[in-house]
């Protein structure tokens, strides 16, 4: 804390986003000095280079942001860098953010306000907002009914919670579901903020999968990442209550059985919810995802060549 504000930590992992990175840190610290928020809070940005081949660290290192620090990450990978970031980070609140999106200043207040006076793990979870190409090209608002989206870079979280979930495991194929299933099943505080925090770019390198043109290169990416689960699993089950370790339990069995393409025991999974269960059941398949994904592109533009 500074002279009695709160100081945000934003972290970045990175990776030859020299097409994007200017644009990134300039809507974190550029909009910041002319926002409302500025003098309400303290900010930094701790981006990570991840051995990137083209010039984004080079182009990091030039940016002249007193608040900005640049560091070149230890091990090669994603989630080496994230753990540095945060690591590094000094903030009473961190948000995860990557440097081929745009942040929304004006929306920190709105998402740390209501963890502000919890002494324990404390999330709050806000909206994204998709774009291809430029802000006002927009397409799905994640989630589309309003509150918080289960992603990354929606979550604002306290000291608290980071000391909680990090170091990420190393071989975790994703960082941000592993954040999210600790917010989900563990004594967590969490709250829903009706307010966008982050414009999502759009495009083929999404970890998501969301950008990319091939329903089956999709597919591939959200199977591994559903590793996480298992991980999760075999970490935390002793600290759940008996309805978490069933839940968790159900999420281990609904994508194993996707990996395995046994879609028909997906249909008969007990107890699994049914949202849960057919994106499962479009996993499974690749032209069941085929279709997920081409009836989603006409209703939403999310996915489009």
């Amino acid at each position: 804390m500074v002279q009695g504000i709160p100081t945000v930590s934003i972290v970045l992992a990175v990776y030859n986003e020299e097409q994007y990175i200017q644009e990134a840190i300039d809507s974190i610290l550029a909009d910041y000095d002319s926002s409302s928020a500025a003098g309400k809070y303290a900010i930094e940005v701790v981006a990570v280079d991840d051995f990137s081949t083209d010039r984004t660290f080079e182009m990091l290192q030039a940016m002249d942001y007193p608040a900005l620090r640049v560091l070149k990450n230890q091990a090669k990978g994603k989630v080496h860098a994230y753990n540095l970031a945060m690591s590094e980070s000094t903030g009473d609140f961190v948000v995860i953010f990557a440097g081929d999106d745009l942040f929304n200043v004006d929306s920190i207040l709105p998402r740390i306000n209501p963890i502000r006076e919890q002494d324990g793990p404390a999330v709050s979870f806000c909206a994204l907002q998709a774009f291809r190409g430029a802000r006002d090209n927009p397409a799905q608002r994640f989630p589309l009914s309003g509150g918080g989206a289960r992603a990354g870079g929606a979550i604002a979280m306290n000291r608290a919670f980071v000391n909680l979930c990090t170091p990420i495991p190393i071989d975790m194929p994703n960082e941000d579901s592993w954040l999210c299933l600790h917010a989900d099943f563990l004594e967590t505080f969490t709250v829903d903020v009706d307010v966008i925090g982050l414009w999502y770019r759009l495009h083929e390198g999404n970890s998501s999968g969301y950008g990319a043109a091939d329903a089956a290169q999709q597919r591939n990416k959200l199977l591994h990442r559903s590793l996480v689960y298992g991980i999760f699993q075999r970490k935390w089950e002793c600290e759940m209550s008996g309805a978490k370790q069933a839940a968790i339990a159900r999420e281990v069995a609904a994508h194993s059985l996707a990996r395995s393409g046994n879609a028909l025991s997906i249909l008969f999974l007990s107890g699994y919810p049914f949202g849960r269960r057919i994106r499962a059941l479009a996993l499974s398949k690749v032209f069941l995802w085929r279709l997920r994904v081409g009836l989603g592109a006409r209703v939403s533009g999310l996915v489009r060549s």
